[in-house]
């Protein structure tokens, strides 16, 4: 099972990778490789013999560190931002249907409140953002953010009581 990466994959010292046909390699693939490689020299002879827990824990940290590299922040950045730009343009564009006080409009607008003092108590409990506050800009930067996140839970929680 572990040779396969061998056969599929020449790795060159710590060079880049190639892979048979010539074509270059990720350097994370060439890690899970390497774990792979590792692995299968410690059970080479041993056929049908399970990898010591010393070669999956190097193989399965290399994955985690392919699954959870930068590229996930990236997804997760794009994503929050794309729902937290959805939630402001379906406030502007339906704002008299959310002042309307529909139960869907309410049921909206409970999330929303939600969303947003949630939003806020991780802000103030859970993030600790001191070390990135150098100036005063900064600092005005978060009390704005503090303020704003504030704001849209009372208006949010006004629209879906009343």
């Amino acid at each position: 099972m572990w040779g396969a990466a061998e056969a599929a994959v020449r790795i060159a010292g710590d060079g880049p990778c190639e892979s048979s046909s010539g074509a270059a390699v990720p350097a994370a693939c060439a890690a899970v490789l390497r774990a792979s490689n590792s692995a299968d020299a410690r059970t080479n002879g041993r056929r049908g013999a399970r990898p010591t827990l010393p070669a999956f824990s190097e193989f399965a940290f290399a994955v985690l560190k392919i699954v959870f590299g930068a590229g996930l922040f990236w997804v997760y950045l794009t994503f929050i931002g794309l729902v937290l730009l959805s939630m402001g343009t379906m406030t502007f564009l339906y704002a008299p249907a959310l002042a309307a006080g529909e139960p869907l409009a309410r049921a909206l607008s409970v999330f929303l409140a939600v969303f947003w003092m949630a939003r806020l108590v991780v802000a103030a409990v859970v993030l600790d953002v001191r070390p990135y506050l150098t100036n005063w800009y900064y600092r005005a930067g978060c009390h704005a953010t503090t303020v704003t996140f504030i704001y849209l839970t009372v208006i949010y929680a006004w629209l879906a009581l009343r």
